[in-house]
């Protein structure tokens, strides 16, 4: 027997989202990078106070708001493979980096919905602290620098490595492709020459992150370029070109 949530009474009570469900990106080379998942979130937004009294108040102050800001400290649990964390510690250690880059991009994402907060913001510390019998982890305070927008159906980013490739008939190879995501979780779906659809195992294979086009089908096609359009499962699409010269050995 099966035991499935449609199985169970329906729980209409509390929809309080659970920290650990929060992600924290920064945005490099038009890709989000995930930096880790939160422990503690601390998000504010605040305006500063202009003083508004007048003579007429009774003795009493008066004040308006004034420009808004936003903040956060987030405690994070980073793994080795989080290639945000990479990101933020560059940045850090780069002068140069932080004069002609003051400010990152960042999105603080709710995984159970995809909504996201995006700002920029200046990291004004960023530390590893731990103990026996706990995870490592990492505190980061943000310091806003412009508006914290509030987004809906948070994309993670995809790249793929080398965006272009030779295949030479006199020296035929399978080519590999390096495929990288910022998504806990995702897989290749398909990969398309144009209206033709390659097939899994006999044309192309994906493990672990690397797309491999077999020989066998490149060879059969005729010389110039071929544009592969890669399909994911999260995230956006990715592209590859292929150039496809020479005469096979007979």
């Amino acid at each position: 027997m099966s035991y499935t949530a449609n199985d169970y009474p329906e729980y209409s009570g509390s929809s309080a989202v659970a920290g650990k469900k929060y992600l924290l990106y920064v945005k490099h080379n038009n890709i989000w990078n995930l930096i880790g998942g939160t422990r503690d979130t601390g998000l504010a937004r605040t305006f500063e106070s202009i003083d508004a009294s007048t003579k007429d108040e009774d003795g009493w102050g008066a004040a308006i708001p004034g420009l808004q800001k936003w903040s956060g400290t987030v405690s994070l649990v980073v793994k080795s493979t989080n290639h945000g964390d990479e990101i933020i510690r560059a940045w850090m250690n780069d002068e140069e980096l932080r004069t002609e880059r003051p400010a990152l991009l960042f999105a603080f994402v709710n995984t159970v919905d995809k909504s996201y907060s995006e700002g920029f913001g200046t990291v004004t510390s960023y530390e590893t602290t731990g103990n026996n019998g706990d995870v490592m982890t990492k505190s980061i305070s943000i310091e806003g620098a412009g508006t914290l927008t509030e987004k809906s159906n948070f994309a993670p980013g995809n790249s793929i490595s080398p965006a272009t490739a030779t295949f030479d008939k006199a020296d035929p190879e399978d080519l590999a492709f390096t495929i990288t995501s910022t998504a806990t979780s995702y897989d290749v779906e398909s990969v398309k020459n144009g209206e033709e659809v390659l097939a899994v195992s006999t044309d192309y294979t994906y493990s672990s992150g690397t797309l491999t086009i077999k020989e066998e089908y490149l060879a059969d096609l005729p010389n110039g370029i071929v544009n592969l359009a890669i399909g994911m499962s999260a995230g956006n699409n990715l592209k590859a070109k292929v150039t496809v010269s020479g005469t096979a050995s007979a």
